[in-house]
C-alpha cells in the first residue's frame, strides 16, 4: 500500500518535514515539497498479499 494523503487521512501536515542538521544551526525543520503530477500518475497500488512485510 502506498501511503499518501488519501490513505492517511489523520496525518497532520505540519508533521510531514525533512529534519536537517546542521553543525551551525542544529536541528532545523524543511518543508517536503509536494509531488510532481507527471511522477504522481505514476504511482500505483501494490499487493502486500504473500510478501513478507515488515
Amino acid at each position: 500500500m502506498v501511503t499518501t494523503a488519501a490513505t492517511t487521512p489523520n496525518l497532520d501536515p505540519a508533521l510531514r518535514v525533512n529534519l536537517v542538521w546542521s553543525p551551525t544551526t542544529g536541528v532545523t525543520r524543511e518543508s517536503v515539497p509536494a509531488i510532481p503530477e507527471e511522477l504522481s500518475a505514476l504511482v500505483e497500488e501494490v499487493s502486500t498479499e504473500g510478501k513478507l512485510a515488515e
